[in-house]
């Protein structure tokens, strides 16, 4: 079973611009996790998680969606009030 995750999750994630020289903490672990959706990704597309995982992971995406675009925005209007 293949399962994608959305592009704007992705999207969100690497497109994240800092006005300083050196990453915030924040932007490190909106990389972190990038890089953990990318990797979970090429697991599930290989065939390297059970079925079991994969409904896990399906139950939960949508409020993983929700709750990091709700911390992006967060985000947002904290550098915005800067």
């Amino acid at each position: 079973m293949k399962t994608s995750i959305t592009v704007s999750s992705i999207h969100l994630l690497l497109n994240s611009k800092t006005q300083e020289n050196d990453e915030s903490l924040f932007d490190t672990f909106l990389d972190n996790a990038g890089y953990s959706l990318l990797a979970l990704r090429y697991m599930i597309n290989h065939d390297m998680v059970s079925e079991e995982t994969l409904k896990k992971v399906q139950e939960k995406s949508a409020a993983f969606n929700q709750e990091l675009t709700r911390t992006v925005q967060l985000n947002n209007q904290a550098n915005n009030q800067k």
